[in-house]
């Protein structure tokens, strides 16, 4: 128990229990829907009845052991195989904002104010994701444009309005959020049976896409504008001009690098490494691949 990871489940406050949802418009008219994180709880809670259900020989169940070193703001997630929930191994930080990444390696001097080991207690067929910042925070409800209300009762919080600037406690805002992120991750990968590594690496990243799609657009066609404000009559610069300052003022999403690594924890001769190993084999000959690893990187 002492090497398990924390999962932050102790915060001040009460989770709502309506569905979190929102929808947000982006340029062009389009609506996107933001997954709610209290849909598939239920459904999580449920696949973890069944598994306890079953009586299994502890001899047969086969633990492994994540060790890891860590400096700077990426995360490090475990999806759990049994419960279908992500916990997080490496502890986040951003009571500094989301520009202070906490350390760093490069410069003059390295900055190891955050520099931790982490360890985690891991059951065959987990999944260990790996995430950069452009990928976290863009799982977080305030970059994602939602009010502290669209994510927990506020009444027996102590905040004078429904604005994340209102929070006196810094450390109940980041256990609320933290606690949002990882709700949110565990539904971007889902309940689907036989999942792989590039399965979950692609839904992140495709997630994070089309949460950055808003900012994205108004940016490249601000370029456009830019490029093309001579010849463009005067109704197409007012209105492109318009549509790039609603897109940048209002669209939601954090622009950053964004980089994800996932790995599945199976053994040599196991039947779940088999089966990656068949998928990394048939997407090789399809998409000309130079890897049999079971894991996938993708930028």
């Amino acid at each position: 128990k002492s090497l398990s990871c924390q999962s932050y489940k102790d915060t001040e406050y009460s989770p709502k229990k309506k569905n979190r949802s929102s929808e947000i418009g982006g340029l062009g008219n389009s609506e996107q829907e933001l997954i709610s994180p209290t849909t598939k709880k239920k459904q999580r809670k449920k696949k973890k009845k069944k598994k306890k259900s079953k009586k299994k020989n502890k001899k047969d169940k086969k633990l492994w052991c994540f060790v890891g070193i860590s400096v700077g703001d990426s995360m490090i997630y475990r999806w759990s195989k049994s419960t279908a929930e992500v916990i997080e191994v490496t502890v986040g930080d951003r009571i500094g904002g989301v520009r202070d990444a906490g350390g760093s390696l490069g410069g003059d001097e390295p900055d190891l104010r955050n520099l931790n080991l982490y360890t985690c207690l891991c059951e065959e067929g987990d999944f260990l994701i790996a995430v950069s910042d452009g990928v976290h925070d863009n799982l977080d409800p305030e970059v994602l444009g939602l009010k502290p209300s669209d994510v927990v009762s506020i009444d027996t919080l102590d905040i004078e309005n429904d604005s994340w600037k209102a929070f006196t406690d810094l450390h109940v805002k980041d256990n609320i959020k933290r606690e949002f992120k990882l709700d949110q991750l565990a539904d971007i990968i889902g309940l689907e049976e036989n999942l792989t590594s590039y399965d979950i690496t692609n839904k992140i990243i495709d997630w994070v896409d089309e949460q950055t799609r808003e900012h994205r657009e108004a940016y490249e066609l601000g370029t456009q504008l830019q490029r093309d404000w001579d010849i463009l009559p005067e109704d197409k610069r007012k209105l492109f001009n318009e549509r790039v300052q609603k897109g940048i003022k209002y669209g939601k999403g954090k622009f950053d690098h964004v980089t994800c690594l996932t790995i599945q924890v199976t053994g040599r001769h196991s039947k779940i490494r088999n089966l990656s190993h068949s998928n990394d084999h048939q997407l090789k000959n399809k998409n000309s691949l130079n890897s049999n690893y079971t894991f996938d990187n993708r930028k």
